[in-house]
């Protein structure tokens, strides 16, 4: 049985100590499945600092974010979620992990946020098991990227796939994981979309 976290994060700024997440959403996908899908919105952990710029990426005020519940509540909500899914005291039970451009940037954020609130990241997700599907993309694309392609943001990337992107929910994580599973399946084969 492969599981399999799709996930994407939305933060006050770009820093993983000095800023906060503040959306997590995803999906949990077990051999190929989709068994659930969440959202979690939280304030900023005491002492984050809040970018205006990260906001407006995201669409929220700190009006907005500060209306959520308190980070330990989301640091408990995250982990009841991947306890229903993992048993981690099984060392043979673990979640691959996977985003677009995680490597670089959600992994970090969600590391920290783990280590804030006491959870063990090799309790739940499998030692080398980040699974980039931004780098998965690049390999797949490489043949048109240079003609074809302007950049190489998570939407770009979908369109050029042929995939259905909806532009007003950009920067909503749970849309954005689940456009990051449609990338992977086409990038793995798991799903063919004719594109060259």
């Amino acid at each position: 049985m492969v599981k399999t976290l799709f996930y994407d994060l939305e933060t006050t700024g770009r820093i993983p100590y000095v800023h906060a997440i503040h959306e997590i959403g995803g999906c949990i996908d077990i051999d190929g499945e989709i068994v659930e899908k969440f959202t979690i919105n939280m304030k900023p952990h005491p002492g984050a600092r809040i970018s205006k710029e990260a906001l407006d990426v995201s669409g929220k005020t700190e009006e907005d974010i500060n209306g959520y519940q308190n980070a330990d509540k989301g640091a408990e909500e995250l982990k009841r979620l991947l306890e229903k899914y993992v048993d981690p005291f099984n060392a043979k039970d673990r979640l691959y992990i996977s985003g677009f451009n995680n490597l670089g940037f959600d992994d970090l954020f969600l590391s920290v946020f783990f280590s804030r609130f006491g959870l063990r990241w090799s309790s739940y997700f499998w030692a080398g098991g980040s699974l980039d599907v931004m780098a998965l993309s690049a390999q797949y694309l490489k043949g048109i990227r240079r003609s074809k392609m302007p950049s190489f943001r998570l939407t770009r990337v979908a369109k050029t796939l042929g995939l259905e992107v909806d532009d007003d929910s950009a920067h909503n994580a749970l849309h954005d994981a689940m456009l990051t599973r449609d990338i992977y399946r086409v990038c793995t084969g798991l799903e063919f979309e004719e594109i060259l």
